[in-house]
């Protein structure tokens, strides 16, 4: 049997396929199966209800896990690691339970921009293995926290039902 997840935009701006993102670990499937999004403003919500397992210390990235065990990572731009935390403000905790739509992370958008960094942001399910079916939105536009992202269909192992 399999249950339905739907994964919401972590950001607002333009989605496209992860495989046509240029880091290699991303669009060759390496990370998972997923799709990016080029943001359009420096919020990145949480893109499912679930819990925090990893806050990047370069506060660019962050996972989830949802109550159903996906796990999702969701990565600000290219290459951010190297800017070591600045322009970033992280504003939960490893552990801590969200809500899709609640702010994770908010980041200076300009400065990205100014540092030349690709802004183009991954949002992978890192445990694909665990995913049935997988639709991307066809939008050319999405809105954080509201706009559909991914629909999956997850394979269920005696789990509940994710909202």
């Amino acid at each position: 049997m399999t249950a339905q997840l739907n994964v919401l935009s972590p950001f607002t701006g333009k989605p496209f396929p992860l495989e046509d993102v240029k880091k290699t670990k991303f669009a060759n499937g390496m990370m998972g199966k997923g799709i990016a999004v080029i943001p359009e403003e420096g919020k990145l919500v949480a893109p499912c209800s679930g819990e925090v397992i990893q806050v990047f210390p370069t506060k660019h990235a962050i996972s989830l896990q949802t109550e159903s065990g996906i796990e999702i990572l969701v990565q600000i731009g290219q290459d951010t690691e190297r800017l070591e935390g600045k322009g970033f403000e992280v504003h939960v905790e490893e552990k801590d339970k969200v809500k899709g739509g609640d702010l994770l992370i908010s980041f200076d958008l300009d400065a990205l921009h100014q540092k030349s960094v690709p802004i183009e942001s991954p949002v992978v399910i890192i445990n694909a293995n665990r995913i049935d079916s997988m639709n991307r939105t066809t939008d050319p536009t999405v809105t954080a926290g509201s706009s559909v992202l991914l629909e999956l269909g997850v394979k269920e192992e005696d789990e509940k039902q994710d909202a």
